[in-house]
């Protein structure tokens, strides 16, 4: 597990194993909804996992240069938040399942 919180700077140290897993471990609302309320208020609606290039960006095995990973978090309500990978990661400590499950789909040096 992670011995330090992350920040912006750090995208570039994360690489993603398993993109796929990941995605579905990002967007399982039942396992995700607890942490994506630290962004959204009111009910968590959706989540979409999203990325484009970015040269400080993670890496992401098969995609070749880095990308800015982030899940797009929809509320009840309307209101949107867009959540790079390091928040969300950081919003889990809290959710040690979530954690432990997003972990598992990547390494951070």
């Amino acid at each position: 597990m992670l011995t330090r919180r992350l920040s912006s700077p750090d995208m570039s140290s994360i690489r993603v194993r398993d993109f796929e897993k990941l995605k579905a471990v990002l967007e399982d609302l039942e396992l995700m909804a607890p942490v994506y309320k630290a962004f959204v208020r009111g009910n968590v609606v959706s989540a979409e996992v999203k990325m484009y290039p970015h040269s400080s960006g993670v890496k992401v095995d098969g995609v070749e240069g880095g990308v800015w990973l982030y899940v797009n978090i929809k509320s009840g309500s309307g209101v949107e938040y867009d959540a790079a990978l390091w928040k969300v990661i950081n919003a889990a400590e809290k959710h040690p399942k979530a954690l432990r499950r997003i972990m598992e789909c990547l390494e951070v040096e």
